[in-house]
């Protein structure tokens, strides 16, 4: 990525590269980017005390939804268990849906949302939205963002981000 930015996720001591030139803000709940045609939200929830209890991530995702003001065809966001796609970005194996017939804003599009587990525990939950009428391959920065995902460190602290 052309540029370093880095954007803190919660306090979960984790960060993403928003995209180039979205708006971006590290909010106490979730860290939002958007641009007109898109945007993209992720957040962190603490674990389920029983790991196949699934209702921890319906609740983030339908957190994520309510904040980026996402509604689908169907209503509430319901996932199916195994996940379309899954990559490996460092330690995490990261789970990806797609979710066609969203709207945003009164823009019809796809909703990617995206979960995973962090090493320290804590799921982190995201969702990026772009409308059928982008031309600005905002797809491909929300998944350049996701794999952006990293832990912060030396080298990987966060910027301050607009509120």
């Amino acid at each position: 990525m052309a540029d370093a930015t880095h954007a803190r996720i919660q306090d979960s001591g984790w960060a993403l590269h928003p995209p180039n030139g979205w708006k971006y803000a590290q909010e106490t709940a979730a860290t939002v980017a958007q641009t007109s045609r898109a945007a993209l939200i992720v957040l962190t929830q603490a674990p389920a005390k029983d790991e196949k209890d699934n209702a921890v991530y319906r609740s983030a995702i339908a957190r994520a939804a309510v904040r980026l003001e996402v509604q689908t065809k169907k209503g509430a966001l319901e996932l199916p268990k195994k996940p379309e796609k899954v990559v490996v970005v460092g330690p995490l194996k990261i789970s990806l849906h797609q979710v066609d017939h969203a709207k945003r804003e009164g823009k019809k599009g796809a909703l990617l949302v995206f979960w995973t587990k962090l090493p320290e525990g804590a799921n982190l939950v995201g969702m990026g939205f772009v409308a059928d009428d982008d031309d600005t391959k905002a797809d491909q920065s929300i998944l350049d963002a996701v794999s952006s995902l990293a832990p912060l460190g030396a080298g990987n602290k966060p910027d301050g981000g607009a509120p």
